[in-house]
C-alpha cells in the first residue's frame, strides 16, 4: 500500500511538472504573439511603466498557473493580452474541482496577483478606460479599476474624445443616452437611438422615428428630420417632407430637398436619386453625372460602383467607364480591392480589372486591417490580401474585424453552432456574445 501511494504521488509530481513546463512553453509562445502586436512604438510609449509586467508574463504563466486560486477556483491557463493603467490584462481559464473550465478576463498587478475577473474586457488606451462585461451588464472602469459608470446593456465607443453611447431598459423600453470618459452624463437615457458623428462632431438623436442634431456645447435639439445620414465632407443628408437635401454643421440647408434618396459626399460628389434613376451632384447641388444608373455606391479613391440594367461596373468622377459592366454584384472598394461576383461566385479585382483573388467564394466581406471574411462550401473564415487562408473556414458565418480605437486590438464576430462569439486575429474565441 505504501509503495502504491509513493508511485501514485511520484506520478502526480511528474504530471504536474510536465503540465507546468507545457503551460510555460505555451505561455511563452502566446506571449511572443502578443509582443508582435505591442512592439509598435506608439503603443509602447502609451504603456509606460507597465512594460515590466509584460516582459515577465512568460515566467508568470509558468510559475503561478497551477498554484493560484481565484475566488476558490484554480487557474488552469493564463495569457497576458495587453495593458491597462498599471495592470496587465489577462485571459484566465479557471476550473473548480478540476472540472467546469471557465474563461474570464482579469487584471494583474505588479505583485503578480490576478484581480477583478470579467466575462470580457475592452480597453481604450487612448481614453484610459476599460469596459468590463458582467452577468449584470457592461461597466466602465478607470485606470484604478474603479467602476465609474454602469450597468448597461450596450456601449458604443469610446470615440476619439472619449464619448460613449449607452443603452439601458427604462420602463420596459430600451433607451439610449451618452456619457463622457469620466462616466459623467452627456445626454439622459431617454432616446430611441443616438449616433455620434465624429466628422460633424455632433450627436444625431432619434425619437419616434424623427431625428435631430446637437453638439456638446448646445444640448438643445429640435428633432425635426424624418431621416438622416452621417456628415461627410462637411454636409449631411437629411429628409423633410419625404425628400432628401443636405445641411451643413450649423444645420443650415445647403442643397434643397429635391431627391428621393441620397448618399454622403465622397471625392467631392454624392449619389442622389430622382425618378428611380441615380446620378451624382457636387456640394453646390449641381448635377455632375446624369441620372442614368439604377444603383450607385459612393466614390472611393476616384471610382464608384454603378449598376446599369442587371450588371455592375465602375466609373471615375468624369463618368468614364473604368471597369466594364460585367459583374452581377459588388460593394465597392474594400481595403484597396474591389469585391465582385460573377457566375454567383465572389472574389477580388483591382482598378485594372485584374483578378487578384479568384472568384470562388460563396460570400466575402470587406478587408479590414488586411483580413476579409469569406465563405466557401458553407463554412466561413478569413483570408488576407493575397487570398491566403489566415483563419480556417470553420464558422457558420463571419463578420468584418473592428476595434475600439486606433491603438486597440482588432476583433470580429462569428457564428458557430447557433451561438455568437468574439474572436481575435489569431482566430481564438474570446467570449460568447
Amino acid at each position: 500500500m505504501k509503495m502504491y501511494f509513493l508511485k501514485t504521488f511520484a506520478m502526480f509530481l511528474l504530471v504536474q511538472t510536465t503540465c507546468q513546463l507545457e503551460l510555460r512553453a505555451q505561455g511563452e509562445v502566446q506571449q511572443r504573439r502578443a509582443d508582435a502586436y505591442y512592439q509598435n512604438e506608439e503603443r509602447r510609449n502609451s504603456f509606460g511603466e507597465q512594460s515590466s509586467i509584460m516582459a515577465d508574463a512568460g515566467l508568470l504563466i509558468g510559475k503561478i498557473v497551477l498554484l493560484s486560486l481565484i475566488e476558490g477556483k484554480k487557474v488552469e491557463q493564463l495569457r497576458v493580452v495587453g495593458y491597462f493603467g498599471k495592470y496587465a490584462v489577462a485571459r484566465v481559464i479557471t476550473s473548480q474541482f478540476g472540472l467546469f473550465n471557465t474563461q474570464s478576463y482579469g487584471f494583474i498587478n505588479n505583485k503578480k496577483e490576478v484581480l477583478d475577473l470579467y466575462d470580457f474586457v475592452h480597453v481604450s488606451w487612448k481614453n484610459n478606460i476599460a469596459i468590463g462585461h458582467t452577468d449584470e451588464g457592461l461597466v466602465v472602469l478607470d485606470t484604478t479599476l474603479s467602476v465609474i459608470s454602469g450597468k448597461y446593456n450596450r456601449i458604443t465607443g469610446p470615440y476619439e474624445n472619449g464619448t460613449m453611447l449607452v443603452q439601458k431598459k427604462i420602463n420596459n423600453n430600451w433607451k439610449w443616452g451618452a456619457i463622457d470618459k469620466n462616466g459623467k452624463e452627456i445626454f439622459p437615457i431617454e432616446y430611441d437611438f443616438i449616433r455620434y458623428d465624429e466628422e460633424g462632431e455632433v450627436f444625431i438623436l432619434e425619437n419616434s422615428n424623427r431625428y435631430g442634431f446637437t453638439d456638446l456645447g448646445d444640448r438643445s435639439s429640435e428633432i425635426n428630420y424624418k431621416n438622416s445620414l452621417w456628415f461627410s465632407e462637411g454636409l449631411a443628408p437629411v429628409v423633410k417632407k419625404k425628400k432628401w437635401g443636405y445641411i451643413d454643421k450649423a444645420q443650415k440647408t445647403v442643397i434643397p430637398y429635391l431627391y428621393d434618396d441620397s448618399h454622403g459626399f465622397f471625392n467631392g460628389l454624392a449619389g442622389v436619386r430622382q425618378k428611380k434613376k441615380w446620378g451624382f451632384i457636387d456640394s453646390n447641388g449641381t448635377t455632375k453625372i446624369s441620372f442614368i444608373y439604377d444603383k450607385v455606391y459612393p466614390f472611393k479613391q476616384g471610382v464608384a460602383a454603378v449598376k446599369k440594367g442587371k450588371k455592375w461596373g465602375y466609373i471615375d468622377t468624369e463618368n468614364n467607364i473604368v471597369i466594364p459592366f460585367e459583374y452581377e454584384q459588388t460593394f465597392g472598394y474594400a481595403g484597396g480591392l474591389m469585391a465582385v461576383m460573377k457566375d454567383e461566385k465572389w472574389g477580388f479585382i483591382d482598378k485594372d480589372n485584374q483578378v487578384l483573388i479568384p472568384l470562388k467564394y460563396d460570400r466575402v466581406g470587406g478587408f479590414q486591417n488586411g483580413l476579409a471574411s469569406a465563405t466557401l462550401n458553407g463554412k466561413s473564415g478569413y483570408i488576407d490580401l493575397e487570398g491566403n487562408v489566415v483563419i480556417d473556414f470553420r464558422f457558420d458565418s463571419a463578420f468584418n474585424f473592428g476595434r475600439v480605437d486606433e491603438i486597440s486590438p482588432w476583433y470580429a464576430h462569428v457564428m458557430l453552432n447557433g451561438k455568437r462569439y468574439l474572436i481575435n486575429r489569431l482566430g481564438e474565441i474570446l467570449i460568447e456574445q
